[in-house]
């Protein structure tokens, strides 16, 4: 590939459209581009779409008044613009790559409110300590009639009372959910 020197006459008929000096900036600067993509991304659908916005780019810099000052830089114009593109092209990948793991992550739902949900928590727990107390309470009561003793629930700890049922009820036993 040989490299091409750029000049204000260039420039001009970009800028007005002249159709032979864009094809010759295309073909000039597709090779190059492609180099680079290749290189970088891995999908063809990815290096078409980025080339495709690097030209885009750089046709409407062109039109824009004050936008290339130096012409014998065009070169340098693209590859950066090149970059530009590329860099953008990276963070909106991450964003929506991001979000697909994301997906799966199970998230609240938008009407329901944060206190809503921390009521229903707790009233769950006080709901599972409840049936832990009952089957606690029915497990002394059996072990009460069965060895002719008197035993009360009232201001055993939680701690015991768990050791209690397991040895009570055992692992098998339908008061052992509860625990």
């Amino acid at each position: 590939m040989q490299f091409q020197t750029f000049d204000e006459a260039y420039v001009e008929r970009l800028r007005d459209g002249d159709f032979r000096t864009q094809e010759h900036f295309v073909a000039y600067f597709s090779e190059l581009i492609q180099l680079k993509l290749r290189s970088r991304l891995h999908s063809p659908q990815a290096i078409e779409d980025v080339r495709q916005e690097i030209f885009a780019r750089v046709f409407a810099a062109l039109r824009s008044e004050g936008r290339i000052r130096q012409p014998e830089r065009l070169g340098a114009f693209v590859n950066s613009l090149c970059n530009n593109v590329l860099l953008e092209y990276y963070r909106a990948s991450q964003r929506d790559t991001s979000l697909e793991d994301e997906e799966d992550q199970d998230f609240p739902a938008k009407d329901v409110d944060i206190f809503g949900a921390v009521a229903a928590k707790q009233i769950g727990e006080k709901v599972r300590e409840m049936n832990f107390r009952n089957a606690t309470a029915a497990c002394y009561a059996r072990f009460s009639s069965r060895n002719g003793t008197k035993m009360t629930f009232a201001g055993t700890s939680v701690s015991t009372a768990i050791t209690f049922v397991c040895s009570c009820t055992g692992p098998s036993s339908p008061l052992s959910h509860c625990i």
